[in-house]
């Protein structure tokens, strides 16, 4: 089941260190970017068919992707704040 409390917790955290960041076309947050990438994300992994695969853990990895490289966020601050979904090791390969 997908904690929506933690979704939320990391999609503002996501967009407040994104901040005024926007993307090619005027007037539009890179926040939008990232839920893109979460929705194809979770497309992929609903039309695989394979129900292993932790839903909740996609999204977080889809809205932090480009944290660390695009914001002031360091891996460490990612670790501590999420690393209880054990996903920051994927975040800091990409």
């Amino acid at each position: 089941m997908i904690n929506q409390d933690k979704i939320n917790e990391v999609l503002l955290y996501a967009s407040i260190k994104h901040g005024e960041q926007k993307m090619k076309q005027p007037d539009v947050s890179y926040v939008t970017h990232l839920q893109g990438v979460c929705l194809e994300a979770i497309s992929g992994c609903v039309n695989s068919g394979d129900a292993s695969i932790d839903l909740e853990k996609v999204i977080i990895l889809a809205l932090l992707h480009d944290t660390i490289e695009d914001t002031d966020a360091t891996y460490e601050e990612v670790k501590d704040k999420f690393d209880k979904n054990k996903c920051t090791l994927t975040l800091y390969q990409n």
